[in-house]
């Protein structure tokens, strides 16, 4: 399989060209390639080197996905809900959008918690005394 016409091969580094699925929707690409969730930290240094910039962070079961962005694309990147592939969608984005913001380094994905779980308390309030 090959990536979608029109895809920014370029601009857009892959982990891996092995793709399970791709399509194309007007200027959006949806991919499904090779790779574990082990490999999500490399996936997302290659686009940073790439000029995208972290711009948010989540977490599921089967690990992080990143939101990343550069002055053409924006770019979401994350792990298979079964751990053994990486799924992109990536955006052209429209002219005249606000520029890259800088990139936050608590998202970074050298094992920085994602914000939920820095914001979550450690103890579960008591309950009421009263």
């Amino acid at each position: 399989m090959k990536v979608p016409d029109g895809f920014p091969v370029a601009q857009v580094p892959l982990q891996s060209t092995s793709l399970r699925a791709a399509e194309r929707s007007g200027d959006a690409w949806n991919l499904t390639v090779d790779g574990h969730a082990d490999q999500i930290a490399d996936a997302v240094s290659k686009l940073k080197d790439a000029g995208f910039a972290v711009v948010g962070q989540s977490r599921t079961d089967a690990g992080p996905t990143y939101s990343l962005s550069s002055t053409e694309y924006s770019v979401r990147v994350g792990v298979s809900a079964d751990g053994k592939d990486l799924e992109y969608g990536v955006v052209a984005r429209a002219k005249g959008d606000a520029a890259t913001p800088a990139p936050d380094a608590s998202a970074s994905p050298e094992g920085a918690a994602s914000p939920e779980a820095s914001a979550a308390p450690e103890e579960s309030p008591a309950g009421d005394e009263g």
